[in-house]
């Protein structure tokens, strides 16, 4: 069963070419929220996935190399994926990578912002994502201001907060359904296919989001296109 959902249905979560024709109606609602881009469509950012340390105590079977996934920022072994939320509630992922590779590294590999500069090419529509300051900034990716502000950066840093929490949100919540992925000790990198695990467990989240919703959409507001656009999503996987 693990198998079957994880090639059938959690790969291509990070397909982001499937919402293409929503991404109109994602930065009407972003802009309504209160975003001052009027092309952003979603928000992104890294989630660093803590693992036991390959070699170590319960893992002593794996021949991986742990410098591989030790991340020097969170001083811990562990894998690297990227998340972007949607208004729509969905979360596309991309990953697993080192735990020590830097975020805008993953986000270039991950081919997404190839994406929408194809998307443009093709459409003369220009779209965006928003992470933070670890990101590098382009064309394709907004980030929050770093560094000495006047007012003005301050309050754009706050308004932008406000709506960037809610990825943190959805990390937050997953851990609490899923708490497999709470505690790294259980987490065995060459025992246990944990990347399969937790691309699984994002794909049980927007399923589950379908009929629950999350704390981003009700933050939107009601919106029974978004709550359309979301439910399609089974649909759009085998288009």
């Amino acid at each position: 069963m693990t198998a079957f959902l994880y090639h059938n249905f959690a790969l291509p979560l990070s397909r982001i070419e499937i919402w293409s024709e929503d991404f109109p109606l994602f930065a009407q609602k972003l802009s309504s929220y209160g975003s001052p881009f009027p092309n952003l469509i979603g928000i992104i950012d890294g989630n660093f996935l803590r693992t036991a340390r390959p070699g170590g105590a319960g893992n002593w079977i794996s021949t991986l190399d742990q410098r591989v996934v030790y991340s020097r920022y969170e001083r811990h072994h562990g894998l690297k994926f990227l998340f972007i939320l949607f208004p729509n509630g969905f979360v596309a992922l991309y990953g697993p990578t080192s735990g020590a590779t830097h975020d805008s590294t993953v986000l270039y590999d991950s081919g997404w912002v190839n994406f929408l500069h194809g998307h443009e090419q093709r459409t003369g529509d220009h779209y965006c994502f928003f992470g933070d300051s670890a990101f590098a900034m382009s064309r394709y990716m907004q980030t929050m201001l770093k560094g000495a502000m006047l007012t003005g950066g301050r309050s754009f840093n706050a308004l932008m907060s406000r709506i960037r929490i809610h990825v943190e949100n959805i990390f937050a919540s997953k851990a609490m359904v899923f708490s497999r992925f709470s505690s790294d000790h259980d987490l065995h990198l060459g025992k246990s296919a944990v990347h399969e695990q937790y691309i699984i467990a994002t794909f049980l989240m927007n399923v589950r989001n379908i009929f629950y919703g999350n704390q981003f959409l009700d933050a939107i507001g009601p919106d029974r296109r978004l709550r359309l656009s979301l439910a399609g999503f089974l649909n759009k996987r085998f288009e």
